[in-house]
This record gives structure tokens, C-alpha cells and sequence, in this order.
């Protein structure tokens, strides 16, 4: 396994993850279609009538899930350092 990307990677990572989930979002009005995020599984396989979108959408949900895994265990990887440094 190679190295763990710095936490600024990983911010622009999920940056770019959100940004394109937020136009699948847009394109097919899922923001209007739920109450809260515990809605949105099903609007999604209501309303994203394209295969390829509905695809990267569930694409684009993993990734911003390991990414933002990923940026905690740093986060807390560093907050665990500088304490023990103290």
C-alpha cells in the first residue's frame, strides 16, 4: 500500500467528489425529492433515470465516504501526535 495522502489531498478529493455528486443532485432535482438525507437511497432509485448517472452517483457515494474516513483518521492521527508531543 502506498502512503496515506496529506489531509489537504484528501479536502480537494472530496472537493471535487461533492461538487460532481452536487450536479447529479441538481440535474435530477433530488434535493427537492427528500425530508432528510436518510430519504435520499430511494429518490435516487426513483428519479435517476440514466444508468451512468445512477452508477457514478453510487461511485461518487463511496468515494466521498472512504475519502471522508480517510481525512478523520488523519485528523485524529495528527490530533493524537501533537498530544502525546505535549
Amino acid at each position: 500500500m502506498t502512503d496515506m495522502p496529506s489531509l489537504t489531498e484528501i479536502k480537494k478529493k472530496l472537493n471535487a467528489v461533492t461538487m460532481e455528486m452536487m450536479g447529479i443532485i441538481q440535474k435530477y432535482q433530488l434535493e427537492t425529492a427528500v425530508n432528510s438525507p436518510f430519504d435520499m437511497i430511494e429518490a435516487v432509485k426513483a428519479r435517476i433515470t440514466d444508468e451512468a448517472d445512477y452508477i457514478r452517483f453510487l461511485e461518487l457515494s463511496v468515494e466521498g465516504r472512504i475519502y471522508g474516513e480517510a481525512g478523520d483518521a488523519l485528523m485524529k492521527a495528527d490530533e493524537q501526535a501533537a498530544e502525546e508531543g505535549r
